[in-house]
């Protein structure tokens, strides 16, 4: 009875064309086209006329629900399980083998650096881990430690207390020396490699807790190093072709130049001491600013802006040119606990390459020596 009195309203209200529906039509309509559809004998009571409008309407109705939003519950998604970084191996062409610990990214390496690696710890720690070699001896264990100790401002030491700043090492067979220093949350951790035929330096830079995290993984790294034989030696400054030339002031005793150096000179007075070295490097290697404040670190002194750059140097005649010129003394007591140490340093540009021209020991004395020093430059003859 009630869906014959449902259908019954709505035959009148299609017959009247008024409004004669349930408050929710769509549920009626929808509900009575289903027990249209299953009852047929219910079929016979509506008119042939009716039908026609009924279904459109149905369907009509229908399509206007799709509208509606739907919400569904989605299963949470698990998060994406990211494979450990597998150890990376050098170059198969390079002049020595080695593989890094898992976790270090190699990133490109750009000259003089062989191999650079970039480590991340917890809470945006970053360590810097980089592979160089040069030909010869590079200058001495108490040199390339001081050098390290500059990068972090730290006062360099004297050559009694290098054995308990430089540990020697056998890693993998071959004997490192590991030098590791920290101040101000950086640190570094060094290993110095001398073979027959160049010098390798394998070095963590970074956040302190990091590099100290790393240690054992840096000496597996160590471990891991295979150096090959002597690879083709680049063109010496030193050639018959190409050997530059000068005048030696008095009282400087010319020592053999290895290594990076085309020149290099002793000079002493009682118990006071001076290096002198010329370097050479192609193209720009890396500015005057930044080689000057690279000498400032050796004195652990603060690096200067360009700006001040001007204040801080002087122009001299050098080589039948000009040099930039600086002096930089040390603030602390660094030259065998008695003396501070000073840098009188000179940079010549001359036909794509840049030279180096350093005097490094004594306050006193290297004061002594610049005049000296001065003279040098002019006499100098660069290929």
């Amino acid at each position: 009875m009630k869906n014959l009195n449902n259908l019954k309203i709505m035959r009148r209200g299609l017959a009247a064309g008024g409004d004669e529906f349930p408050s929710r039509p769509k549920r009626w309509l929808a509900r009575a086209f289903f027990e249209l559809q299953h009852g047929r004998t219910l079929w016979k009571s509506v008119p042939t006329r009716a039908v026609a409008p009924l279904v459109a309407i149905v369907i009509f109705l229908a399509a206007c629900d799709r509208e509606k939003i739907s919400t569904y519950s989605v299963p949470k998604e698990e998060p994406e399980q990211v494979a450990p970084a597998a150890k990376i191996e050098s170059d198969s062409d390079s002049e020595a083998k080695w593989t890094a610990p898992q976790g270090w990214k190699q990133q490109t390496a750009t000259p003089p650096r062989l191999a650079t690696f970039l480590v991340e710890g917890e809470g945006g720690q970053r360590a810097d881990v980089s592979v160089t070699a040069f030909p010869g001896g590079t200058g001495s264990d108490l040199d390339n430690v001081n050098r390290w100790r500059g990068q972090l401002t730290l006062p360099p030491i004297a050559e009694a207390d290098l054995a308990g700043a430089l540990k020697k090492i056998d890693a993998g067979g071959l004997p490192f020396s590991v030098a590791e220093m920290e101040k101000d949350g950086k640190a570094i951790r060094g290993a110095i490699l001398r073979r027959e035929d160049r010098t390798w330096f394998f070095k963590m830079t970074g956040d302190a807790p990091l590099v100290a995290a790393q240690k054992e993984a840096f000496t597996e790294f160590l471990k891991s190093v295979r150096v090959g034989g002597a690879p083709e030696q680049p063109p010496s400054v030193n050639a018959a072709s190409d050997k530059p030339g000068w005048k030696t002031p008095a009282g400087w005793q010319e020592q053999p130049a290895g290594g990076m150096r085309a020149g290099s000179f002793s000079i002493a007075e009682d118990d006071r001491k001076a290096d002198v070295s010329i370097i050479v490097l192609g193209g720009a290697a890396g500015g005057t600013l930044a080689n000057i404040n690279r000498w400032r670190q050796q004195l652990a002194l603060a690096p200067i802006s360009e700006d001040e750059l001007a204040a801080q140097s002087q122009k001299a005649e050098a080589a039948g040119g000009t040099a930039t010129v600086v002096d930089i003394v040390g603030d602390a007591v660094s030259v065998d606990g008695k003396y501070k140490a000073r840098i009188l340093g000179a940079i010549i540009e001359r036909g794509g390459q840049i030279w180096f021209v350093k005097m490094n020991g004594e306050d006193a004395l290297v004061e002594k020596q610049k005049p000296a020093f001065l003279e040098f430059l002019k006499t100098m003859q660069l290929p």
